[in-house]
């Protein structure tokens, strides 16, 4: 089930010339924020190369049945079966299991909004949004606020999750002879369904029924209403695992080498050393280009707020501010792609300067083709039409 409700505004040329001049100062921190985390991202992954480099120098493959002293302090490779006697009990549902985690996870059946919005220039700046919001009934794990709601008369939500989502940790589980800590256990999470008994739930204070491995809290799983629940518990059991990290007190604690940021690897398998250094160095790239893509996308947002205005100011004939609105967005990025590569490269040079130096010649060479294309439009538009007659003095 879902209704809508759509509104109507406009905003006048002159509002949105000073709501683009206003732009300008948020492009300005945009743009201004960019440069520090290229530069941060780039000595980041530097670090964090150098520290898994001195790792697989270091590292020392141990069985983890034999806690060897001697290996105090080092950091060590070692697999085997994290497992737990620890029997973990929800205390609301009185559902129990032994592994490492039960967690239960819950869903409401609440409102929620949507919208779409679409909006149209007019002929002297002005412009007009239409916007729809739809409202639909449909489960969600998290409570959704519905006093922010536009239409909120009609579609409230509960004001609270009776039964929230959560994970229950062991506090005593083993990697052989070594112990883990709750948050080493939360590394290893590999959720499994897990089975319920209906016999558990004769205390709950609203009607109830068990579907398969799922608790329904409510009076028809076929017609939910607001404020009904589904819960279903799972269980991340006894399984293998690898680990690399420094041997602590019989347990685990990240190494710090002398370059870069600490080791600790932990994964859900058997796997050697040499794949679990290289699963972390595939890590440690794949986030650097998330974090270049994120501040090269800073950067040309912030160059498009700061043009913003031109685009605007032209918008009295929307064709115009359409075209002026394209320029300017490709302006920004053609001036945020050399920006960003120059940053890269100057944050490199210390440390890797042939590819800073390739970086550079990159980003010159954009400002040079932009140069160029910017010459190349000069001329022709200063350069005389056919049959046109030239007065030579």
């Amino acid at each position: 089930m879902s209704d809508s409700y759509t509104e109507t505004t406009s905003r006048s040329w002159g509002s949105r010339i000073g709501g683009s001049f206003k732009g300008i100062l948020v492009g300005l921190i945009l743009f201004a924020l960019s440069f520090p985390l290229l530069w941060w991202n780039e000595g980041r992954t530097v670090e964090r190369h150098l520290a898994l480099q001195e790792g697989a120098g270091l590292v020392v493959s141990v069985d983890s049945e034999v806690l060897d002293l001697a290996n105090e302090g080092k950091l060590i490779h070692t697999t085997g079966t994290a497992i737990t006697k620890e029997t973990l009990r929800d205390p609301e549902f009185g559902v129990s299991v032994e592994a490492l985690q039960l967690i239960r996870q819950t869903s409401m059946f609440q409102w929620h909004e949507r919208t779409e919005s679409k909006t149209e220039k007019n002929l002297g700046g002005s412009e007009t949004t239409k916007t729809t919001y739809y409202y639909e009934r449909r489960w969600n794990t998290g409570l959704i606020d519905s006093s922010g709601f536009r239409q909120p008369e009609g579609h409230e939500n509960p004001a609270s999750l009776p039964y929230p989502s959560r994970t229950f940790t062991a506090s005593n589980a083993t990697l052989g002879q070594f112990r883990l800590t709750p948050d080493q256990v939360d590394e290893l999470s590999s959720p499994q369904p897990l089975a319920i008994g209906s016999g558990k739930f004769t205390q709950l204070p609203q009607p109830h029924q068990l579907m398969g491995n799922s608790l329904y809290l409510g009076a028809d799983p076929d017609d939910p209403r607001i404020g009904d629940m589904k819960i279903t518990f799972s269980q991340t059991p006894a399984g293998p695992a690898s680990i690399v990290a420094m041997q602590q007190r019989g347990g685990f604690a990240p190494h710090r080498p002398k370059a870069g940021s600490s080791i600790l690897l932990i994964q859900t398998g058997l796997a050697s050393a040499e794949e679990m250094f290289k699963a972390a160095e595939q890590a440690n790239i794949f986030f650097a280009w998330l974090l270049r893509l994120l501040g090269f996308a800073l950067m040309f947002i912030g160059l498009r707020l700061i043009l913003g205005p031109l685009s605007v100011l032209a918008d009295v004939v929307p064709f115009i501010g359409s075209i002026i609105s394209f320029s300017t967005g490709t302006l920004a990025f053609l001036l945020a792609l050399p920006f960003t590569l120059l940053t890269i490269a100057l944050a490199w040079i210390f440390y890797r300067p042939l590819l800073a130096v390739g970086l550079i010649a990159a980003a010159i060479g954009v400002f040079i083709g932009v140069w160029h294309l910017k010459r190349g439009k000069a001329s022709a538009t200063d350069s005389p039409t056919p049959g046109a007659i030239v007065d030579r003095g």
